[in-house]
């Protein structure tokens, strides 16, 4: 895509539309738009920008894609971008026992995101402990259970928040 036909949010205002009219509306197939989107992916992993990542992250909402679940495991683990909250909803909507190991990296990685300072609420750590509860299953119920025992208040106030609502004793 080059920036000339780079699709902004006002581009998207209204309904949801089929792959093949959004695609049309840009003067792409469905092929060759999904084909962009993956082409975009590897180009913002490739050369780590955070910009492009998010570009690509924003076509693909907007597309019927393919499972995300393994790329995103892998990406929110990464202190360089800024699309965490995206991957973390992502992975709380298609809840894997796969996706619990680097949603425990997710929590650890908070401290060093800079973009995500002035976070002193605990809102990304509500959505990785959300995130782990959708599927509570044993591994994921272990992760949070750690996190009631964390150092930051905020973390910990989330994880035995949550523990309460499964019914489970922090």
């Amino acid at each position: 895509m080059t920036d000339s036909n780079r699709i902004t949010p006002d581009d998207l205002v209204g309904e949801p539309i089929e792959n093949s009219e959004f695609c049309a509306k840009f003067g792409f197939n469905t092929p060759e738009c999904l084909a962009e989107v993956e082409r975009l992916y590897a180009a913002a992993i490739t050369s780590r920008s955070a910009t492009d990542l998010e570009y690509a992250v924003y076509l693909d909402a907007q597309l019927d894609t393919p499972d995300r679940t393994s790329l995103f495991t892998s990406l929110v683990t990464q202190p360089w971008h800024s699309s965490h909250e995206y991957m973390i909803r992502y992975l709380q909507e298609h809840p894997s026992t796969d996706s619990v190991d680097a949603l425990r990296k997710a929590i650890a990685l908070k401290p060093a995101l800079e973009y995500l300072d002035y976070d002193d609420s605990g809102a990304y750590y509500k959505k990785c402990i959300w995130a782990l509860a959708v599927n509570p299953n044993p591994s994921a119920i272990e992760v949070i259970r750690d996190c009631t025992m964390a150092e930051d208040p905020a973390l910990r106030e989330q994880a035995t928040y949550r523990l309460r609502k499964l019914g489970l004793q922090p």
